[in-house]
């Protein structure tokens, strides 16, 4: 790339602070189980059910389940 004096440049710069390598082959993850779906989005399937509760507001229960 070559410039002239007068030009008017915009650069842009990317944080590299939170970029992070991992190329290390045990930190790599397996790609045979798991599950995307058609945006690419990753798929979790819940095993079993941990726990249930039910939250109370001033006027309405929220039912959370804690799976695993």
């Amino acid at each position: 790339m070559e410039f002239q004096v007068g030009d008017k440049v915009m650069l842009k710069v990317s944080p590299w602070k939170g970029v992070k390598c991992h190329a290390d082959e045990p930190l790599a993850v397996p790609l045979d189980g798991l599950h995307f779906d058609d945006k690419l989005h990753f798929v979790e399937e819940p095993v079993e059910i941990m726990d249930r509760e039910v939250k109370r507001l001033k006027r309405c229960r929220i039912p959370l389940v804690k799976i695993r």
